[in-house]
């Protein structure tokens, strides 16, 4: 026989309670595992209230756990211990930074100011001259060689690179609050690839803006090498060649013109550096080089030089460090303007001019390209 029992609402209305066997079961365990005490009256009473509770705990418990699993706080383990994630984790203080190769050209070649900013272009002149003295033998002027002067100008435009760094009334909040300064990150890292445009700028320049860099300047003697710098070549072979390009200029104007510096490509450098003269001494190429070129002052290593020329090939270059060597054009240099509101945003522009590079003397320079 079946034990049935009703649910009595607020109206007073019954209605038969689902899993009434059950209720009735959990009534009688309760009922046998009551703890007995006695009332007022010294009368045998179990405790039904403290078992229902426990009971109704436990079954609640099992529910939760059935419902959520470990995703309940109180499921972690204590074996986690009492820190919160990343509090044992320290943050080193350096702050790595992006490696990029070293800029060479603001550094090697002369930089020239005579243009301002504004201009839209510039001219260079460069004057001649002809006539020849005649041996007098009389005192008429009728046989005396006049002389002629003229002028010839090249004109060169001037173009302006410009980047932008941005933030907004957000973005500096979030800054604010973490500590961490995004907008003064853009404006240093904005001002290091302008500087970094120029430079490639003033090695290979810019055809679509018709400025010329050193690498495809005009009337720069330029050469592919037959002599390879590498174990393919021997150093005698390595050594004359290198050693007539460091007088290429000298010879080739009957010592009107000469170079006073070398740029090369690094794996060059690291070559001509490493490598003996001979088998016989521990004197490397270079050094041998630098003792048979004393009119070459300074050696230096350009990485714009790598992989720069045919065929993926390595330069050399030998010029003059000076105003009669390669200038390169600074019209105006690398300058924040002032900041410009936009809604809730700033932007802060930086602007730099830039005229190509200039040769006053031409015939100083001559580069090479080398298999390294």
């Amino acid at each position: 026989m079946s034990t049935l029992m009703f649910h009595v609402d607020g109206r007073g209305e019954c209605s038969p309670m689902p899993n009434s066997e059950a209720v009735i079961h959990m009534i009688e365990d309760a009922y046998r595992t009551a703890p007995v005490r006695n009332d007022g009256n010294g009368h045998e009473v179990r405790d039904l209230q403290a078992v229902f509770a426990e009971m109704t705990w436990w079954r609640l418990d099992a529910q939760m756990r059935q419902m959520y699993g470990d995703r309940r706080a109180d499921a972690f383990s204590a074996s986690m211990g009492n820190q919160g994630a990343l509090q044992l984790t320290q943050r080193l203080q350096r702050v790595m930074t992006e490696p990029l190769p070293a800029m060479t050209g603001m550094g090697l070649f002369k930089r020239n100011t005579e243009v301002k900013p504004g201009a839209l272009q510039y001219i260079a002149t460069r004057e001649f001259g002809a006539g020849e003295a005649t041996l007098v033998r009389s005192g008429s002027a009728r046989n005396i060689g006049r002389v002629e002067v003229g002028q010839t100008e090249m004109v060169r435009p001037v173009r302006y690179f410009a980047v932008a760094a941005d933030t907004d009334f957000f973005q500096g909040l979030a800054d604010g609050f973490s500590g961490n300064d995004t907008w003064g990150r853009k404006l240093r890292k904005g001002r290091s690839i302008l500087d970094r445009t120029l430079n490639r700028a003033i090695w290979l320049g810019r055809e679509d803006a018709d400025l010329w860099g050193v690498i495809n300047y005009p009337y720069i003697d330029k050469a592919y090498s037959a002599v390879a710098i590498s174990a393919d070549s021997t150093p005698a072979e390595i050594i004359a060649e290198i050693n007539r390009l460091a007088y290429y200029a000298y010879d080739e104007s009957d010592a009107t013109f000469s170079s006073n510096a070398c740029a090369m490509s690094p794996k060059i450098m690291s070559y001509l550096g490493s490598t003996p003269r001979s088998s016989t001494t521990d004197t490397s190429i270079l050094d041998f080089i630098k003792a048979a070129c004393p009119h070459i002052k300074s050696w230096e290593t350009a990485p714009e030089l790598s992989g720069a020329g045919p065929s993926g090939t390595d330069g050399i270059l030998f010029y003059r460090s000076d105003e009669e060597g390669i200038e390169w054009m600074s019209v105006m240099p690398p300058t924040m303007l002032p900041i410009v509101q936009e809604g809730l945003g700033q932007v802060a522009y930086i602007v730099a001019g830039y005229g190509g590079v200039k040769m006053g003397n031409v015939g100083n320079n001559v580069i090479s390209w080398h298999e390294v």
